[in-house]
């Protein structure tokens, strides 16, 4: 799937692309056995999970990740049907998690090709593998108030297969889960081997090697940092959300400065961007806060900016979860501008609201045979009061253009790809700001359909018999 990088960040920006899978069977080892390690990764996951979703950010948990406001509308409306006549947070969970497993037909990565894992695609498509499960179930329970964490890494015996040379090695498919939190813990919730709501952090341990939470990844002083999320990432140590690369900061490791990043299936992102600025006192990262009083001044180096908007070159480029993590692939809004943050990048300037969207994919949808203005950069507005040059153009003319004043026709479905460009004159090059615009062209609008079985977790009933997508224990 291509996605477009801001040209301007492209060259400071490293990011690693996990593949999931699904869980395959596993050749036994006769290493080390990664249970060496998944008893304090558990309590890592645990302890941060505590800490950071619900002592210091409570909201973190219940936050609507990826979409518009009418994407989350039409789950809000799913999801209020689902858990009718639960009372308490573990009954929704369990009642989610079960409609899920009845309803969404499992493909596994090979045979998944066409198929999103964003909230919105898996509704509408009946299908996805576990990245969409978990994303699915996790934004879900948190239409209904139930707080839920989105999970990543492996599943398999870590007692006598799953060795701690194939974790270093990647050879092994990855996994997605869902944390959730209600009766005072957090209960692992993964309806695709029948768990719906284990505690028992043996049994976690034995059976899961979490690399991410929603982009994090767990620590533990002592901590060999080859074995997690492939030796780099986001790492939350002495209550800084800090970039780490071979166990040091990534500045030093690299050098220079680099920003973090993970992608799950080339599309599916969390990103961050942190500070840098070098010992000498000169250059730095171009990033600053925009609302928050906090002071960048008072951050380490490779710690990412967190809590806030973030401008970049003055002007506003990303929204910073409280962890840390950027929104991507969803509508925002700030100072009454309706924003598509696109899956990297700085943000597209939309007309009408969010309720006016749905996102395809992870993009900005239209529908086939209409124009309407394009979705304009943040600087666009900037650059034609000083009387700049603008250019448009098409790399996919089959499926849309644009015309010399940024009107967009599309014309067959698919990702469209459209660039827009500010120079002095038009065969100049002394100024130059270039972005990519990528919306969805859709043949015909998707209309959300309720009428599937639902389980009842008071009567423990439904209506008609589970799919049969329960995957085989290792």
């Amino acid at each position: 799937m291509k996605r477009a990088i801001s040209l301007l960040l492209s060259l400071i920006m490293l990011f690693s692309v996990v593949s999931w899978n699904g869980t395959a069977a596993l050749a036994a080892s006769t290493k080390t056995y990664c249970i060496a390690m998944t008893p304090k990764i558990t309590d890592a996951v645990y302890s941060y999970l505590d800490t950071v979703y619900v002592q210091k950010y409570p909201e973190l948990g219940k936050d609507f990740l990826f979409g518009s406001e009418a994407d989350k509308k039409v789950l809000k409306k799913l999801a209020a049907y689902i858990v009718k006549g639960c009372k308490t947070d573990k009954e929704k969970a369990i009642a989610i998690s079960k409609w899920a497993k009845r309803n969404i037909k499992y493909v596994s990565y090979n045979d998944s090709k066409g198929t999103s894992y964003f909230p919105i695609d898996v509704f509408y498509s009946r299908r996805g593998n576990c990245l969409g499960y978990g994303l699915f179930i996790s934004q879900m329970l948190r239409l209904v108030g139930v707080v839920a964490v989105f999970c990543s890494g492996l599943r398999g015996n870590m007692q006598s297969v799953i060795s701690l040379k194939d974790k270093l090695n990647g050879t092994i498919d990855g996994h997605a889960w869902v944390m959730v939190s209600y009766n005072g813990t957090w209960n692992l919730f993964d309806p695709l081997f029948d768990v719906y709501g284990n505690s028992d952090k043996s049994y976690i341990s034995k059976w899961y090697f979490t690399d991410l939470m929603e982009g994090v990844s767990p620590y533990y002083k002592g901590m060999s940092f080859k074995y997690v999320n492939g030796n780099m990432g986001v790492f939350y140590i002495n209550g800084r959300f800090m970039h780490y690369v071979g166990g040091m900061p990534a500045s030093r490791y690299y050098g220079f400065s680099a920003s973090p990043g993970t992608s799950l299936n080339d599309c599916v992102p969390f990103f961050g961007y942190s500070k840098y600025m070098h010992e000498s006192g000169y250059g730095g990262d171009g990033f600053n806060y925009v609302y928050s009083s906090k002071s960048k001044e008072k951050m380490l180096n490779d710690e990412l900016y967190s809590g806030d908007w973030i401008t970049y070159g003055g002007s506003l480029f990303a929204h910073a979860r409280s962890n840390g993590i950027v929104y991507g692939c969803t509508i925002d809004s700030v100072d009454d501008k309706t924003l598509f943050m696109p899956f990297c990048g700085g943000p597209l300037e939309l007309q009408g609201s969010s309720s006016d969207y749905t996102l395809t994919e992870g993009y900005v949808t239209y529908k086939k045979g209409t124009t309407f203005k394009a979705p304009v950069p943040v600087w666009y507005q900037t650059e034609i009061n000083n009387g700049r040059v603008i250019k448009w153009g098409s790399e996919t003319p089959e499926l849309a253009t644009i015309d010399k004043k940024g009107n967009i026709t599309t014309h067959k479905e698919g990702l469209a790809t459209l660039y827009v460009c500010s120079k002095d004159t038009l065969n100049g090059d002394t100024h130059y700001l270039f972005d990519f615009i990528q919306i969805y062209v859709s043949a015909k609008s998707r209309v959300p359909k309720y009428n599937d079985v639902c389980y009842n977790y008071v009567t423990k009933t439904s209506n008609h018999s589970s799919v049969k997508t329960t995957l085989t224990e290792n």
